[in-house]
């Protein structure tokens, strides 16, 4: 099979309306991708088929999903299942993982922003941050249903980011990849002009944001850990720093104290053995 080296489009966006929790044995969009292939499923082996469609026994979402299940935060995994995540998947499964990939690429969106943060995209972000050696991101904002509300360059009411990812011939899935960001604001003339502008890497003021390792300070609290981490709920966020912090700065009797995005204190102490 020919390697696919570069993957690129405009995916659709578009949110499952309906709880995927309340299954009513129906499959809905998403296809091998989110459900398998049905080829070995009895037997799970995860392994890839001969004909490239799909891996034996285990839906490639699972990827996305399974981390954040671990974590405790499934309850906000209905926020997932959207049309450009599934494609994001296949993209990440086609040109890297599939029958003929392996040898390196490129896969490069522009989406609905929503993976860049919250707690159901945790998953989707450690997996592009293993795929990738680089990724680089251009946040085009463009909400019109928050309550800060800003331009898009498109006539729609999703925010959308550009993502471009590369990945070299050698794979390295224990080294996050380095991810440069970007956000562009003004009006939607303003973003479509400055992106005309841009020529190379070297023409955007990139923004590099933190390693995968959790960055777990004194200070820096909650707001000084990774993306994965950050986008877990608070509770779970708060144990995850409790658990460094007491390894790191005195034993069972550390605080662990930290902020959540309201500022209010969230953590606990370790209780001091008696």
């Amino acid at each position: 099979m020919t390697p696919i080296l570069v993957c690129i489009g405009n995916p659709p966006y578009d949110r499952e309306a309906r709880d995927p929790a309340q299954y009513d044995g129906a499959k809905r969009k998403g296809g091998w991708v989110r459900y398998g292939n049905g080829n070995g499923a009895a037997n799970g082996n995860g392994k890839k088929n001969g004909n490239g469609n799909g891996v034996d026994g285990k839906p490639i979402l699972d990827d996305f999903l399974a981390p954040v299940r671990a974590a405790g935060g499934g309850v906000h995994l209905v926020n997932l299942y959207n049309d450009y995540v599934y494609f994001w998947r296949w993209a990440l499964w086609k040109v890297f993982e599939g029958v003929g990939g392996g040898d390196g690429g490129i896969v490069t969106f522009i989406t609905a922003s929503s993976y860049l943060r919250g707690p159901a995209f945790a998953g989707m972000r450690r997996k592009m941050r293993e795929a990738f050696d680089d990724l680089w991101i251009i946040d085009l904002e463009g909400d019109n249903l928050g309550p800060r509300k800003t331009e898009n360059v498109f006539a729609i009411q999703t925010p959308v980011a550009i993502a471009i990812g590369v990945r070299g011939v050698e794979p390295n899935p224990g080294e996050p990849a380095k991810v440069w960001k970007i956000r562009l604001t003004g009006s939607a003339k303003e973003k479509l002009a400055r992106l005309n502008e841009i020529q190379t890497f070297a023409s955007v003021d990139w923004r590099i944001c933190a390693s995968s390792g959790c960055r777990a300070s004194r200070a820096g609290g909650i707001h000084g850990m990774c993306k994965l981490c950050k986008g877990l709920p608070v509770a779970r966020a708060a144990a995850l720093l409790y658990d460094r912090r007491k390894a790191a700065f005195g034993g069972e009797g550390a605080n662990a104290y930290g902020r959540d995005r309201l500022g209010r204190r969230v953590g606990a102490r370790a209780a001091t053995p008696h």
